[in-house]
């Protein structure tokens, strides 16, 4: 399945990177967890989960592979659950500015976390993080970009 998602996208209209003599591959992780109170999602019980302390972070994870004609494959996931979908266009949005790379290029998924963020909750703080979360997940997928070298990949 990882050979098939490489090859996607539109690489006729694509604004292509450097190209490299061989596959490359690069890793990123940058954590996202809030400083502030926001609350919990779960099973419908968001007015009550409020964060009380930090056990564990939250991260954003990013693998980022480029082929030899300079067409990259960034596959993201982050400590999160619900909601992802929406934030689905914004991350795309941001990756094809900064880098080009295609928006059908760039996949989003989630560890369905439920003692993370509630998605959509309509505190001021959980809407302040979701513009923290992309700046967090944008820092992974520079970490990731950066990190980029050759690579084998066995099956």
């Amino acid at each position: 399945m990882l050979v098939s998602m490489v090859g996607c996208g539109d690489t006729e209209t694509a604004k292509k990177e450097e190209k490299f003599d061989t596959f490359v591959a690069g890793f990123g992780k940058t954590i996202i967890t809030p400083e502030y109170e926001v609350h919990l999602g779960s099973h419908g019980d968001e007015d009550s989960r409020v964060v009380q302390g930090i056990l564990t972070d939250l991260y954003a994870l990013t693998v980022a592979m480029s082929d030899t004609e300079g067409n990259t494959l960034l596959w993201i996931t982050t400590d999160l659950s619900q909601g992802l979908v929406k934030m689905l266009e914004p991350i795309r949005q941001a990756v094809e500015e900064k880098y080009g790379i295609p928006k059908e290029n760039v996949l989003l998924g989630g560890t369905h976390n439920h003692s993370a963020v509630a998605w959509g909750y309509e505190a001021d703080a959980n809407k302040r993080f979701e513009e923290d979360w992309l700046a967090g997940v944008m820092k992974s997928i520079d970490a990731a970009m950066e990190d980029r070298a050759p690579a084998t990949m066995e099956i």
